[in-house]
């Protein structure tokens, strides 16, 4: 297993890629990062823009991350990646 501050990293790389990719809508959508196309959901959970959920899967359950995001904070909280090693190391 990776230490924490790894984890994090792989998160983040993942969680911000996908809000550069994102188009102001809800909604599914697919970006490449690494050689790998990235599953990406955004929500605007409360739909005023304070808050987003982001999801972000690669693969049918290689790499799983999910996260919040809080733009007037510019805050990310995130989960651990869930999925393969092999993967993950990618985005190291």
């Amino acid at each position: 297993m990776f230490s924490k501050k790894k984890r994090e990293k792989i998160s983040e790389t993942l969680l911000k890629s996908a809000l550069a990719n994102y188009k102001k809508q809800d909604g599914e959508f697919e970006f490449e990062l690494h050689g790998e196309t990235c599953k990406s959901q955004v929500c605007d959970t409360w739909g005023d823009g304070t808050e987003f959920s982001i999801r972000v899967d690669i693969g049918d359950y290689d790499l799983s991350v999910t996260g919040y995001y809080y733009p007037e904070k510019d805050n990310l909280e995130s989960s651990d990646p869930k999925g393969k090693k092999a993967i993950a190391e990618k985005f190291l």
